[in-house]
């Protein structure tokens, strides 16, 4: 296949003409034996726009938090697809690799016939320049076992075990680590259990983590 990125020459004229594109698009044209010439407008997302159409869209229900980068397919009419990067949920690559990205929400409209791994190709282009290097974690409860990642060259490298997520209060709110530790200063289970007796631990489930190299190579990234 062959690949135009950026915003000039032919197919961002042609693009153009076709349709409105926002302040900072990155139009891609790809050329595959399959599909013929396929034009993608990939260009960021607000917020309201995150939150919008992931509530309708996403199994979630809910745009993810500390997202650093955001970016949408626009087609005719609507937004179809959209897919967010931001800051790893685990502290432990917080504090491991500082810079690395965590692809937080990928979706699509049920009525669009976008290839979704042509539009997380398209996306890594852009922002794997922008970081060490990306995980995702697919989350086998929801039926999803890393079929877009692997179509797009992430590497699986495991699956991550249990692990204390958060908290369920006593009124049926769910407490992410995160925000206790924001709001209480831990979310250890001695200290936050003796502050709140009557508060529950919730643990995730085992979810298959995949990488995709960017500034580092894959050797690096195993061996930190």
């Amino acid at each position: 296949s062959r690949t135009v990125l950026g915003t000039g020459g032919s197919a961002y004229r042609r693009a153009q003409k076709r349709s409105f594109l926002p302040y900072g698009s990155r139009v891609i044209e790809r050329r595959c034996a399959d599909h013929g010439s396929v034009m993608l407008n990939l260009s960021p997302l607000s917020r309201l726009e995150q939150q919008a159409f992931f509530a309708v869209n996403h199994y979630l229900g809910k745009a993810a938090s500390a997202t650093e980068y955001a970016y949408g397919w626009r087609g005719k009419t609507q937004l179809e697809a959209a897919i967010s990067f931001g800051v790893p949920v685990s502290r432990n690559w917080r504090t491991r690799v500082p810079g690395v990205l965590e692809l937080t929400r990928l979706a699509k409209s049920e009525d669009s016939s976008l290839l979704l791994s042509m539009f997380v190709s398209t996306a890594l282009r852009v922002v794997v320049q922008k970081a060490p290097f990306i995980i995702s974690y697919a989350d086998w409860t929801q039926g999803h076992h890393g079929g877009i990642y692997q179509a797009t060259n992430f590497v699986y490298v495991g699956s991550r075990p249990s692990r204390h997520t958060g908290w369920r209060t006593d009124t049926g709110e769910y407490l992410h680590c995160r925000t206790c530790n924001g709001r209480y200063g831990t979310s250890g289970g001695a200290r936050l259990g003796a502050m709140f007796p009557t508060w529950t631990p919730v643990f995730g489930k085992e979810k298959h983590l995949y990488i995709y190299p960017g500034q580092w190579r894959l050797k690096k990234i195993l061996n930190t």
